[in-house]
C-alpha cells in the first residue's frame, strides 16, 4: 500500500525514514537503469557484508491505485517487470555479490498466493540467493526450506501480520543462514521490543478491543 497515495507522497515518507526503500524490478519507463529505488544496499554488520535485495509483486499495479503510476495523459510511467521477474531479480542479485556481498538477503513482497508469481515460484528460477524474508500474504513461516534453480535449499520466511511475529534473521560461521520467528508477547516480557513496536501493538490491542 506505499504507493496508494502516489509517488509524491511515497517520496514524502521515504525522505522520513532513517532506511532507504530498495526495489529491484519497480522501473521508471522501459529504462533498463531507470530504477526510482535502489535494487538493493549492502551493509556490513560485524564482519559480514550482507546485502538486502528488495522485490515487490508486479499486482501492485493494479492492486494499489493505478493513477499512482500514470502521467496526466493516462500513460504509465512505471512498470514492475512482470514478464523478467526472476531475470530481474537475478541480475541484482549477481550485482550485489559483484559488489561484495558474502550474505544475499531477498527481502519480499510476492508472498505464496496461488495465481501470482510467488517467493517460491522466483525463487525456484534463481540462484545465489542465501535467505528469502517475505511478505504480502500475511502467512506465518518460520523457516520454509525451499530449492534455488541450482537445487540449493533456502529458507523462506514470513512474521504474519500486525506484529503478529518478529523474524530473526541468524548468520552464523562461514556465513550460514537461518532465520526464526518470536512472538511479540515473548519479547514484550524481557523487554527487547524497541517503543515505536510496543506502542504500536499496544494502539492495536486497544482497536480491537473497542471494536
Amino acid at each position: 500500500h506505499e504507493f496508494d497515495y502516489g509517488m509524491p507522497q511515497l517520496r514524502l515518507l521515504e525522505n522520513r525514514l532513517d532506511c532507504p526503500l530498495v526495489c529491484c524490478n519497480f522501473r521508471a519507463g522501459d529504462d533498463p537503469e531507470g530504477y526510482p529505488f535502489p535494487p538493493f544496499v549492502l551493509r556490513r554488520i560485524g564482519d559480514v557484508n550482507v546485502a538486502f535485495v528488495g522485490i515487490t509483486t508486479p499486482t501492485t499495479m493494479y492492486t494499489s491505485n493505478p493513477a499512482s503510476f500514470k502521467d496526466a495523459d493516462g500513460a504509465y510511467l512505471y512498470n514492475f517487470s512482470s514478464s523478467q521477474l526472476a531475470a530481474t531479480l537475478q541480475r541484482s542479485i549477481d550485482a550485489a555479490r559483484a559488489a561484495g556481498a558474502d550474505v544475499v538477503a531477498v527481502l519480499s513482497h510476492l508472498g505464496d498466493a496461488d495465481g501470482v508469481p510467488t517467493s517460491l515460484q522466483v525463487l525456484s528460477q534463481i540462484s545465489g540467493a542465501d535467505v528469502v524474508l517475505d511478505g504480502h500474504d500475511h502467512h506465518v513461516l518460520p523457516s520454509l526450506m525451499a530449492a534455488d534453480k541450482s537445487g540449493t535449499k533456502v529458507p523462506v520466511s514470513s512474521t504474519g501480520t500486525q506484529f503478529e511475529k518478529i523474524g530473526m534473521l541468524i548468520i552464523g560461521q562461514q556465513h550460514s543462514v537461518c532465520t526464526a520467528l518470536l512472538t511479540t508477547d515473548s519479547l514484550k516480557r524481557r523487554g527487547c521490543v524497541s517503543r515505536a513496536v510496543a506502542d504500536t501493538v499496544k494502539a492495536m490491542e486497544l482497536s480491537d478491543r473497542e471494536a
